[in-house]
């Protein structure tokens, strides 16, 4: 009974022991994502509040509108527009694809199924005539 129990805390103390390792691996690959250099962060970081005061001075000496994003917004526009188009044009070309494929598909069995149907046709013939004897010999 003695030896069951202390067994049983072993394996719960390895069972732990496992849990801690494993909880600790994680945890260092989360922290492993962040930033690798503290200063390249701090200069991305640096960066970001520059361009945010910029941008905050721009808004109140030229109103709500920001001047500085008005050319690039723009140009965003055409591309999201230009886009567009060729998003229709690729739908609608693949549509056509699409369509020449199924009517040459078609066109490519067609003499294939008229074979078929020869064939079909002649032992039809050959059963109704087969049929035709055998009820004029009864």
């Amino acid at each position: 009974m003695v030896v069951e129990q202390n067994l049983l805390y072993i394996i719960i103390a390895v069972i732990m022991v496992v849990v801690i390792i494993i909880a600790v691996f994680i945890r260092r690959r989360r922290t492993g994502k962040g930033p690798k250099n503290v200063n390249q962060f701090l200069a991305h970081e640096a960066e970001l509040k520059k361009m945010e005061i910029v941008e905050r001075e721009s808004r109140s000496n030229y109103g709500d509108e920001n001047v500085l994003l008005k050319g690039p917004r723009d140009k965003l526009k055409d591309i999201q527009k230009g886009t567009s188009e060729v998003m229709h044009k690729i739908f609608y070309f693949n549509s056509k694809i699409f369509e020449k494929g199924n009517i040459l598909e078609s066109e490519l069995k067609h003499p294939n199924l008229k074979k078929q149907l020869k064939n079909i046709e002649k032992k039809n013939q050959k059963l109704n005539k087969t049929v035709n004897i055998s009820e004029k010999g009864k």
